[in-house]
Formats: C-alpha cells, sequence, structure tokens
C-alpha cells in the first residue's frame, strides 16, 4: 500500500513539473528588420512618391553630362524618402544603356538618341529633357561666333589654323569626348561629322575637356551647355549665343535628348523615383540646367 501511494505521488510530481516546463516555453519570433523591406520589391500604385512605405536600393549610371542633374534629384529625393538609397555613376551613355539592358542597374541615362539595335533589347526609353551642346574655347581667344560649316570643317581636319576663322596665326587643337559619350554622338550627328572627327585629344568626361580648353588657349572643345562657367568661353553659332533662353525659344537649335532607360517597364520603386522626376520640384531642379519635358 504504501508502494502505492508513493509510485502515485511520484506519478502528480512528474505531471506537474512537464506543465510547468512547457508553459516556460515561448513560441520562436524573428526580430523585425526593415533593412531590407523593399529592394526593388512592388508597391501600390496609390503609394505617393514621399512615403515611409518606400524602401530599398536604385543604382543609376550613364552621362556624365546629366549626372549634376541628377545628383540634385537623388539628394532631394532621397531626403523625402529616407530609407531609400541611390547611386549615380557616370560613365557615359553607351554604358549607361548596356547596364540597363544588362540588368546591371535599374535605370540608365543617356544623353543622344537611343539607337533601334538597343531598342530592339527590351528597353524603355523615357526623355525627361532637352538640353545644349555648347561649343567652347579658351577664355583668351579672339574667336566668338563660327559657323556650323566653320565648325564642322575644323573637326575634319579641313580648318586647321585659328587665323582662317578670325583667329590668332595657330594651330587648332581639336578635343573630343570618347566613342562612349553620348555628347560626342550626339555632336558628330548635329554637325553631321560621323566617323570623320579627327581629333588631337579625347576625354572621357565633361570635366576634363573643360580642364583642357581652360588650359589650353589654342584648343577647342564641346559640352552640355549646362556645365559651361567662367573658366571657358562658349561661342556663339551662326550668330546665336549659346544660353538657355535661345534653347528654349528654338533660335539655338545644337541640343539632344536627355533620356533615362529601364529594362521593359519600370518597376514600383523605380517608378516612383521618376515620378518625382515629372514633378513640379523635379522640373525646377532640370530646368537650372536643362529644358524638362513632359512625361510620356
Amino acid at each position: 500500500m504504501v508502494k502505492k501511494i508513493l509510485s502515485f505521488v511520484l506519478l502528480l510530481s512528474l505531471v506537474f513539473s512537464s506543465a510547468a516546463c512547457q508553459s516556460s516555453i515561448k513560441p520562436k519570433t524573428e526580430p523585425y528588420d526593415d533593412s531590407n523591406n523593399i529592394e526593388n520589391e512592388n508597391i501600390s500604385n496609390n503609394t505617393e512618391v514621399s512615403s515611409p512605405l518606400l524602401s530599398g536600393k536604385l543604382l543609376i549610371e550613364g552621362s556624365t553630362s546629366m549626372q549634376r542633374i541628377f545628383q540634385e534629384l537623388i539628394d532631394t529625393y532621397t531626403a523625402k524618402n529616407p530609407k531609400v538609397t541611390i547611386e549615380y555613376i557616370g560613365d557615359g551613355s553607351s554604358a549607361g544603356i548596356k547596364a540597363a539592358i544588362d540588368g546591371t542597374a535599374n535605370i540608365g541615362t543617356s544623353s543622344r538618341e537611343v539607337k533601334t539595335e538597343e531598342l530592339s533589347q527590351g528597353i524603355e526609353v523615357t526623355k525627361i529633357a532637352e538640353d545644349a551642346i555648347a561649343v567652347i574655347v579658351n577664355k583668351q581667344n579672339k574667336v566668338g561666333d563660327l559657323t556650323r560649316e566653320q565648325i564642322s570643317k575644323i573637326y575634319k581636319k579641313e580648318i586647321t589654323n585659328w587665323k582662317e576663322v578670325g583667329g590668332a596665326d595657330a594651330p587648332i587643337v581639336v578635343v573630343a569626348r570618347d566613342a562612349a559619350s553620348g555628347t560626342r554622338e550626339a555632336f558628330e550627328t548635329l554637325f553631321g561629322v560621323e566617323e570623320q572627327v579627327k581629333a588631337d585629344q579625347e576625354a572621357a568626361k565633361t570635366g576634363e575637356v573643360k580642364t583642357i580648353i581652360s588650359q589650353n588657349p589654342n584648343a577647342i572643345g564641346y559640352i552640355s551647355l549646362a556645365y559651361t562657367d567662367k573658366t571657358v568661353k562658349a561661342l556663339a553659332i551662326d550668330g546665336v549665343q549659346a544660353n538657355v533662353d535661345h534653347v528654349k525659344n528654338g533660335t539655338y537649335t545644337v541640343k539632344r535628348p536627355f533620356n533615362i532607360v529601364t529594362k521593359g517597364k519600370p518597376d514600383a520603386l523605380e517608378e516612383a523615383f521618376i515620378d518625382f522626376i515629372f514633378s513640379d520640384e523635379g522640373k525646377a531642379i532640370i530646368s537650372k540646367e536643362a529644358i524638362p519635358a513632359e512625361k510620356y
């Protein structure tokens, strides 16, 4: 009898001990981590440009001529959307288009027309602005105005001395952008010198062109109008000075498109940033250096 009682007490002890252990076990929960909350995942179409729901990363790659505009767009946008990170790589229009085609960048930028063979690879192109190309010389150069024909002949080495166009008796140093540059392709198309340019020097970036021109009194080059400053002199072309007012009224016609490129339709995070570009605030930023376009 005593053995039975002891066995019963031992059994009760084991039951209560097991219940106590079970009550102390809590279900496993993962801590909330929003660092990868939305990395290019879909966002409601109703989400506004500035929203706490927006988060993720965008890589934009392409035109150096568009880099300064985009940096201000990026800085303004990410200040409103602190969970969004955007990086811009300025390595040329062709590189930007290729990056969009290959999917290594979310958005490519191009300061030239997109070629048919590029369009055939599934990309969407949207023009965000028009930009003028300025032909620049050293500030010491006496020449202030050239015709389109003269510029074309200079770049083909049919005119080789500044005295032939009213300048000093000195050889003209022809400066061009490198082959990947959208500015180069646009310039050559506008002046009808495709595959005919005989450059003395080539520059990979806009800033390099300005440096060469500012240091060489006999050099001539071309850059985006937005990047002209007091270190160089922008020439009038056919009597029309290169400035934003003349671009807007159509009298200065040496201009090209500023395009953005995506692989297929933009995803939600890309589209939110593109919507910002076309917003009043985005257009105000663009208008400091180019002429904003209307969306689609």
